[in-house]
């Protein structure tokens, strides 16, 4: 859009060609349930967030950290409503600037307001689709107005205060630091290994990787066709007739190995392991359990 009005008509071509290209994946994410992407939606404060990563701030997931203080978020928030105000004061002085601008606050808008339809916005990720733009028209503009170079310089100050608690902040253990290895140490070829729902991508990493050892499947077994999310419900009774299916497969001279979340861990999965063989627990956690069961 911005590019077709600044008639610069090849670069609007390649990015149509890009579009297209695009295009065959289309059908599959309109076709992604909602519920695959719930746990990234968060639409309270996502302006603030958009507005304090245009500052210098950031949004860190928890998985990857501990968040920044709130304080420090709003006043990043401020610092981007400076630099915009700022930054259209200067009145972009060229073509290439006026679209770098549009194609920020066009392509935040459009995260922001389809977000309310689907969560496709990813905390700390969704701004960093824009932010080199960003810190490019920023700079460009900054040639012409001190007040901007003196407020690009406030956010730059409060970018590095950013990373310095990023860096430093405690990172939560998963529960698969530490099953994980549990499980690699315990697998060996030719066993037969199932996992539940917080295990089973790390396991298919490593598994792909060459690291763990065994053939691995997932409890439920349509993890596998969606590693990665799933939904909170407890297994159904054709899931736990497929697990009794996957524990018969394995060889006469394999040992069959669970790693279990702790809501999966069940007498009735117990009973499945004892029909095979010996059953003796190999490692466990409060929130998780890994069992294993010898042949007869």
């Amino acid at each position: 859009m911005a590019a077709l009005r600044e008639g610069r008509r090849r670069s609007a071509l390649a990015l149509a060609a890009g579009l297209a290209l695009f295009l065959p994946w289309a059908p599959v994410l309109l076709a992604q349930p909602a519920a695959a992407l719930s746990w990234m939606r968060e639409p309270a404060g996502t302006p603030l967030a958009f507005l304090a990563a245009l500052g210098g701030g950031a949004r860190v997931p928890p998985p990857f950290g501990s968040p920044l203080p709130a304080a420090l978020l709003w006043i990043a928030g401020a610092a981007g409503v400076a630099l915009l105000a700022s930054v259209f004061a200067a009145r972009p002085g060229d073509p290439a600037e006026r679209i770098g601008l549009t194609a920020v606050l066009v392509t935040l808008a459009g995260i922001l307001v389809v977000s309310f339809w689907r969560p496709v916005l990813f905390p700390g990720r969704s701004e960093m689709v824009v932010l080199p733009i960003w810190v490019w028209v920023v700079a460009r503009a900054a040639d012409r107005s001190s007040a901007l170079r003196a407020i690009a310089g406030a956010a730059a100050g409060i970018g590095a205060i950013a990373c310095v608690l990023i860096g430093a902040g405690l990172r939560p253990s998963q529960s698969a630091d530490t099953a994980l290895p549990a499980l690699v140490a315990a697998a060996r070829p030719g066993d037969l290994v199932v996992v539940t729902v917080s295990f089973y991508l790390p396991a298919r990493l490593a598994r792909d990787r060459g690291r763990l050892d065994g053939e691995l499947h997932a409890f439920p077994s349509d993890q596998e066709n969606h590693p990665g999310w799933f939904l909170p419900q407890a297994p159904s009774e054709a899931d736990y007739q497929q697990l009794r299916q996957t524990i018969a497969r394995a060889g006469p001279a394999s040992s069959v190995l669970l790693l279990l979340d702790r809501p999966y861990w069940s007498e009735r999965v117990g009973r499945m392991l004892e029909e095979r063989g010996s059953v003796k627990p190999v490692a466990a956690a409060p929130d998780w359990v890994l069992v294993a069961s010898g042949p007869r």
